[in-house]
């Protein structure tokens, strides 16, 4: 009888990388001209533009793909945040100022890997009129991409120029 423990040690061990099911997308509707403060866009008429953008691009085929609306703020303001005199400085205020004035039509979309380069062409060629007052075109920006989320939550070059400034 062999009392030697390596017979029950595995010979290799076997490491399986997968690349994730799904990627994220980080986009802005822009307005031409710009839009006024209090003209909302529903996550529904959003739905209906990323439909409208696959359809237009690549037909039916286009239109079948899943796209998951994750988050979408709508053109919404944003609150206003207290600040005390001595935390910020007079151009960071006038940044806060006018960031809380203008709003930003921001979301993050979910879409299969394999889908991916069909929506993101499908966004950045879609250009239409949105029915208004005033005929305002609008179209899809693509900010940031990944296939985690959270790496949209801020850029990582961002943490080495504040690790090299630091």
């Amino acid at each position: 009888m062999n009392n030697n423990n390596d017979d029950d040690l595995p010979k290799y061990v076997k490491y399986t990388i997968t690349k994730p099911e799904w990627h994220y997308l980080k986009f802005k509707i822009n307005f031409d001209p710009p839009i006024n403060n209090n003209h909302p866009l529903p996550n529904i008429q959003l739905r209906t533009l990323i439909t409208k953008s696959l359809t237009e691009t690549f037909g039916t085929i286009g239109s079948g793909i899943n796209v998951t609306i994750l988050n979408w703020n709508g053109g919404e303001q944003k609150p206003e945040v207290e600040m005390n005199e001595g935390e910020l400085n007079e151009e960071k205020k006038e940044k806060n100022q006018k960031s809380n004035s203008d709003p930003d039509y921001v979301g993050i979309l979910r879409v299969h890997r394999k889908d991916l380069t069909t929506l993101w062409s499908a966004l950045t060629l879609f250009s239409t009129t949105l029915d208004t007052d005033n005929n305002k075109e609008i179209w899809f920006e693509i900010l940031s991409n990944s296939s985690y989320l959270m790496g949209l939550v801020t850029d990582s070059r961002d943490w080495t120029r504040k690790i090299i400034a630091d």
